[in-house]
């Protein structure tokens, strides 16, 4: 079980620098993802699945350690820990296992912010950490001065949005002002929410039926609204849900429902809802635009719709080894040399090239 699958990655020269694991360890690394993580994973012995693949990607990747010793210290705190399942992450992390994630994909805390704040210009930002347990605690950044607060004993999210109004907002007055409205990320919509919306009784009603579905997330959603409502009362018409789900609802009945018996939609309306579709949308709309090159230079505009999932019971990832994504073009108009149908279907294949997906093999079906 010490030994990577993949034999040649044996030559792999670790760098395993003994400050670099220590502080990786101890979540002092300056990544607030990476130090939130290892704070939890110590705290309570359990870490969500993304933060898990997170976490190990940054300590072999980034910090260039050897994943065993990485993996070695997971089992050592995980109260889940099972020697199989960790060793089978942790190679997949590093990929020198069987069905590792490419050596060139990195989760990167870095860049990632960077999709959701392209020029980087901050206000106020911050983090809330280790909430609900002994050394919860909320860090903030004002015109380039860091700040750290202890916060009392097992601080819940409310406590957190509760000092942010009483103690952050104040020290920026002028940043109040110009706040005129709230966006919400939701994870999971269930069937009915279709698109973002405004947020009213019926879409927290919404919310508050998924939590089966986003047991971890939906309800911190929830207290994210609440509080917002609270702390900016003449704005609780401007707050927007933008739901993971939404994107994913154009699939037709067989997509949805295959390959499950029927009476678990009926009964408990357990189906497939797709997820990551905020980022699934934003790609479509790049793709477009590359789409739009390959078909003769046409000036094509339509709306995207997810018309299927290409395989298993769940959503495309990379490593399902299937890169076929299908959708539906509709109202279609061209004024170039290649016009299609309203409602016709064009299947193509997204690729990752070194300015990130593109559009490849476009056919018309």
């Amino acid at each position: 079980m010490s030994q990577p699958f993949l034999k040649w990655t044996n030559n792999i020269r670790w760098k395993n620098n003994p400050a670099y694991i220590k502080a990786w360890k101890n979540g002092i690394t300056g990544y607030p993802i990476i130090d939130a993580s290892m704070h939890q994973l110590k705290q309570t012995g359990w870490l969500h699945n993304r933060l898990r693949m997170i976490s190990a990607s940054f300590l072999v990747k980034n910090l260039f350690v050897d994943w065993r010793i990485g993996e070695k210290y997971f089992l050592s705190y995980l109260i889940d820990g099972n020697l199989s399942s960790n060793n089978g992450g942790w190679q997949w992390s590093a990929s020198t296992g069987t069905d590792a994630t490419p050596y060139f994909r990195i989760f990167n805390p870095v860049l990632q912010g960077k999709k959701f704040d392209y020029y980087e210009i901050k206000y106020i930002s911050g983090i809330a950490e280790c909430l609900n347990l002994s050394e919860a605690s909320i860090k903030w950044n004002i015109d380039n001065v860091s700040y750290n607060k202890r916060l009392k004993k097992y601080s819940n999210h409310n406590c957190a949005l509760d000092f942010i109004a009483n103690v952050i907002f104040p020290q920026k007055q002028a940043i109040l002002h110009k706040i005129c409205g709230i966006g919400h990320r939701i994870v999971h919509g269930g069937k009915k929410c279709t698109k973002s919306a405004i947020i009213d009784e019926k879409i927290l009603e919404n919310i508050k039926n998924a939590i089966p579905f986003a047991p971890l997330h939906n309800p911190a959603h929830l207290i994210g609204i609440q509080e917002s409502f609270k702390i900016f009362p003449k704005l609780i018409k401007k707050n927007v849900a933008v739901f993971d789900t939404a994107f994913h609802q154009t699939m037709p009945e067989e997509s949805y429902l295959y390959a499950i018996p029927y009476s678990f939609y009926k009964d408990y309306d357990i189906r497939r809802y797709g997820a990551h579709g905020i980022s699934h949308y934003y790609e479509m709309e790049d793709l477009l635009l590359q789409f739009v090159m390959v078909s003769c230079m046409s000036k094509i505009k339509g709306n995207v719709k997810w018309f299927n999932e290409s395989k298993g019971f769940g959503f495309i990832t990379p490593e399902d080894g299937s890169k076929d994504v299908f959708v539906h073009f509709s109202a279609i108009q061209s004024n170039g040399f290649k016009t299609l149908a309203e409602g016709q279907r064009v299947e193509f294949e997204i690729t990752n090239g070194a300015k990130g997906p593109s559009a490849a093999h476009v056919t018309t079906i």
